[in-house]
């Protein structure tokens, strides 16, 4: 009948759509893999890289390799997760992103009987494949380095910590002692000893400032976290005020939830103290007109910029920056909040972020 016909059309086209959504997630898999299709060749595809598709591709993905009809088996009591992050999950403990990456090998499924042949839908999925292949090969986010190597590039990592090193010892933020510490040591100077010479951000012009900021549990005494501030009117204090809100409401990440508010009544079981507890101190500072950041001369700069890592970074596609210093303020930045983090004792540090996220795409500090 017309209405019968008119059904299946409209259920062809659902599952279509959804061969189409999960072709551009493996598509995109694809690429970042930096490998032709081959539909058996997603097992090397990490968590990292499922992480930067939306919910709406992993749903898709996920579906035409668990399912084989439109709608999941109402005995299942299906409910789609949360899309979760790298390092932590919620809800029953699934999340979009390790659902796909456990059926990543798994063949496609969804193909709805009595629709038609399963060489008809087929055919048509693989001609959209090709179709999106063309499109993302044109998108300049599929033609930047790989994050992976571009970090793993002793050019700028190599150079970078080296200096690092020289700056917090002459900045008298290290212990004296080191050769006596062992991997769950605290290398950060306490704040208040005799010899550090670290600085409170106040109201002042450190507030002002952006790169690396402090926080220090001063009930327990002892550093907990390091974070990273950096772009157009952000800074110090900008960051701490989002903090402050974040620890007054509905925690959005981890940090918030282990240090609220004491107004709070949203409190958290594993809460191991309050916010107003912390102090926010200058790691390394700077403003953006200190060219000693980016100066690419060989006087006056504190950091080496190799030629292939400053053509790296004009190529890559680094979160609201417009030109190749701003992305040096920002890769400094980072690596100046992951020097720190290292620093602290594993037994303090409450941070789950990985660091270097808008380079990498994945965010870990999750509630």
């Amino acid at each position: 009948t017309a209405a019968s016909n008119t059904a299946r059309l409209e259920t062809t086209v659902k599952v279509l759509n959804i061969l189409k959504l999960a072709e551009e997630c493996t598509a995109k898999l694809h690429l970042k893999l930096h490998r032709p299709w081959n539909k058996n060749e997603l097992e090397g595809a990490s968590l990292v890289d499922f992480s930067s598709c939306s919910c709406k591709l992993l749903k898709a993905f996920i579906h035409s390799r668990m399912f084989s009809e439109l709608t999941p088996p109402k005995a299942m009591k299906w409910k789609w997760p949360n899309k979760g992050t790298v390092n932590g999950f919620h809800g029953d403990g699934r999340s979009l992103i390790t659902l796909a990456y456990s059926v990543r090998v798994e063949p496609i499924k969804l193909i709805e009987a009595g629709v038609g042949t399963q060489e008809g839908i087929r055919g048509e999925h693989v001609a959209a494949h090709e179709s999106l292949v063309v499109k993302f090969e044109k998108d300049p986010w599929f033609n930047q380095p790989s994050p992976s190597s571009f970090l793993s590039s002793k050019d700028f990592i190599g150079n970078f910590y080296s200096v690092f090193c020289a700056i917090v010892t002459l900045a008298k933020h290290v212990i004296e002692d080191i050769s006596s510490s062992s991997n769950d040591t605290t290398l950060i100077l306490h704040p208040l000893s005799c010899n550090s010479a670290f600085v409170k951000v106040g109201d002042d012009v450190t507030a002002a400032l952006q790169g690396c900021y402090l926080h220090f549990d001063g009930v327990k005494s002892k550093w907990i976290r390091s974070g990273k501030v950096c772009g157009t009117k952000r800074n110090f204090g900008t960051r701490q005020m989002e903090h402050e809100k974040g620890a007054s409401g509905t925690p959005v990440l981890r940090f918030h939830s282990l240090y609220p508010a004491n107004s709070n009544t949203a409190v958290s079981p594993v809460r191991k103290g309050y916010f107003h507890h912390l102090h926010q101190y200058v790691g390394i500072g700077f403003e953006q007109s200190d060219n000693c950041i980016s100066t690419l001369g060989n006087h006056g700069k504190l950091f080496a910029w190799e030629n292939n890592v400053l053509d790296a970074l004009s190529k890559y596609s680094l979160h609201n920056c417009s030109s190749v210093k701003e992305k040096q303020y920002h890769m400094v930045s980072y690596a100046l909040e992951l020097g720190y983090d290292l620093m602290i004792s594993p037994n303090d540090n409450v941070s789950t972020s990985p660091g270097f996220e808008s380079v990498l795409q994945v965010y870990g500090g999750s509630a």
